[in-house]
């Protein structure tokens, strides 16, 4: 089944805590700062702000009406914004998964805290494929439009993977077909992930891919080589080839390395082979250099270097477990595919 991901963003991606902006402002209010945080929390105070139906100046002017506030819009708008810290584990979390899955933001937030926050951490928004943002959608959750317009990617409720903190929204999105998952810890997350079947790479197996995705964006003239054969116990390079070729923005080739055909690679800048092997660590993948990978044709691969001055690496690959070749196609589909 393909998946997909949709994070919530307060107390999810970001953590806030509004007492820090009543703190600065708490002598220029003319009610308690619990008044203030009642009427955001229990009443609704904001809704209007979060679905876009008012603009930030509107809200300053409501703001400083109800709650006898004497405050400048700068001043409010400082003191508004300045309540989030970034939640680095989650982010980390979202990078893994950005390399084999579409990962979406959907959340009820107001322009101010948006704009605030996109100006501070734009890199963070970056990883997503798309935002669904409530002041924009003009809903917030649990209205079914904003959920709709998440739906409107090509997924089913079923393969799209809902993280959010708030657990009355987890029970609506339920009621939508969406597979959900309250976020309480990250620990906790990750094991409910892996038994979805989530493969979440390792810190050593990330590097590594990343290392492979910068070298075949940044060349002008990549390859990929499944190598191997298909009558013997090495064929999954071959295999994996097989099932890229034509699929992607990058050439990929099956081959019998021989100096032959070594010879009509000259033309690429870098190149990276796939190939079977066996290494003695928990990893299920890894990255080679020619001059280290113990097979007969290094040399080879040493003079095209010398000569050509083009950069290659082996992505070697555990040939006893199966899954691992799924877990490397899914990530070249997903970072390179022509469509």
């Amino acid at each position: 089944m393909r998946k997909a991901f949709a994070f919530d963003l307060g107390k999810v991606l970001f953590d806030f805590d509004y007492s820090l902006a009543l703190e600065k402002i708490k002598d220029k209010l003319g009610v308690s700062p619990n008044c203030v945080i009642d009427a955001l929390f229990f009443d609704d105070f904001a809704l209007d702000f979060e679905k876009g139906i008012i603009s930030g100046y509107d809200f300053y002017l409501k703001f400083k009406e109800s709650f006898k506030a004497e405050i400048s819009y700068p001043e409010f708008i400082d003191s508004w914004c300045k309540i989030f810290s970034l939640n680095e584990e989650v982010v980390e979390l979202v990078k893994r998964l950005r390399l084999l899955y579409p990962v979406y933001l959907i959340s009820n937030i107001n322009e101010l805290h948006f704009n605030y926050l996109y100006q501070q951490w734009r890199e963070v928004f970056l990883l997503f494929d798309k935002l669904f943002l409530s002041f924009k959608v003009k809903a917030v959750k649990p209205e079914k439009r904003i959920y709709e317009e998440l739906l409107k990617e090509g997924f089913l409720p079923e393969e799209i993977i809902y993280i959010d903190d708030r657990q009355d929204l987890i029970e609506e999105g339920k009621k939508l077909g969406l597979r959900c998952f309250q976020f309480k810890e990250l620990n906790s997350l990750i094991k409910d992930l892996k038994k979805e079947g989530i493969y979440i790479f390792s810190d050593e197996e990330y590097q590594q891919l990343i290392e492979i995705k910068e070298k075949l964006e940044k060349a002008k003239n990549p390859l990929i080589v499944g190598v191997g054969s298909t009558n013997h116990n090495d064929k999954v390079g071959v295999i994996l080839a097989s099932q890229l070729k034509n699929k992607l923005k990058i050439k990929v080739v099956e081959a019998e390395l021989s100096k032959r055909y070594l010879n009509k690679m000259e033309k690429h800048d870098f190149i990276l082979i796939l190939d079977s092997c066996f290494f003695d660590d928990t990893l299920r993948f890894k990255i080679f250099s020619p001059s280290i990978y113990d097979f007969s044709l290094k040399r080879l691969f040493s003079h095209l270097q010398k000569r050509e001055r083009i950069g290659i690496l082996i992505l070697g690959i555990k040939k006893e477990i199966g899954e691992v070749k799924e877990i490397l196609k899914q990530f070249f589909l997903r970072n390179f595919s022509l469509r």
